[in-house]
């Protein structure tokens, strides 16, 4: 699996290479329907770095450094400069559509996504993201739908199975989401999100002892992992199912 980014989030998405204050990394909003988390991985293929010009390289990678520090205007001008080079540049389509997504743009990130895959129809994460983004604006049958397009693409993607489990968890198919979120940590055994979100889905089932075990492992893997906000927010829903007990 490829190293992933610092991730944030934003109303519940998750985007690569930022950190916003105050935000919750772990998107569990207690009482109200849980959205969408975008996980991503870094973008930029070396095949297409080799085919890329340098200058447009040059801006591009200033745009992901400006997403990295949290200015996607500043991020958007730098991908703008490196299109105007390369129009063929699909990882700046993509990542142009995440900044987009920061500001709140969110049709204007979708035409990114469509841009990205007028180039390269075969683009997984274009799809990826494209369905996280109609999540973030609930249309959850229509990120299902992309979801859809990138596991056909690509039949082991993380993002895409954690993703769509969570539109079907909205759209209160939990049997659905269980089963993505069981393919999620199938591909990766330690990813404490997706304990956390099963045990979720399980609870809404009415399997309580089942969904304390799930959010148990979460809660030690987030420990484990270093991540002291996740583990004390799983705790904290952990505290919360038991007292319904």
């Amino acid at each position: 699996m490829a190293q992933r980014n610092p991730l944030i989030e934003l109303a519940g998405m998750r985007l690569a290479g930022m950190r916003l204050a105050g935000l919750a990394q772990l998107g569990y909003h207690l009482g109200a329907v849980l959205t969408i988390a975008l996980i991503t991985t870094p973008l930029h293929s070396p095949t297409q770095a080799a085919q890329t010009a340098p200058q447009a390289e040059q801006f591009y990678t200033q745009g992901t450094i400006h997403l990295n520090q949290g200015n996607p205007s500043a991020a958007i001008a730098a991908f703008d400069r490196a299109i105007e080079l390369d129009p063929q540049f699909v990882d700046a389509y993509c990542d142009r559509g995440l900044a987009h997504v920061a500001l709140g743009n969110y049709q204007a990130a979708i035409g990114e996504f469509q841009q990205a895959l007028e180039v390269d129809p075969t683009h997984a994460d274009a799809y990826t993201r494209w369905g996280a983004t109609l999540a973030l604006i609930e249309d959850f049958a229509g990120a299902i739908e992309k979801f859809n397009e990138t596991l056909a693409l690509e039949p082991r993607s993380l993002d895409a199975y954690y993703n769509r489990g969570l539109a079907y968890y909205s759209l209160a198919d939990y049997a659905q989401s269980i089963d993505d979120f069981n393919q999620a940590i199938a591909i990766a055994p330690s990813f404490a999100q997706a304990y956390g979100r099963r045990g979720l889905a399980v609870n809404a089932l009415g399997n309580r002892a089942a969904a304390l075990t799930d959010l148990e492992n979460a809660a030690r893997l987030f420990q484990v992992q270093g991540d002291q906000l996740g583990y004390q927010q799983t705790l904290d829903i952990i505290r919360l199912i038991q007292q319904q007990e």
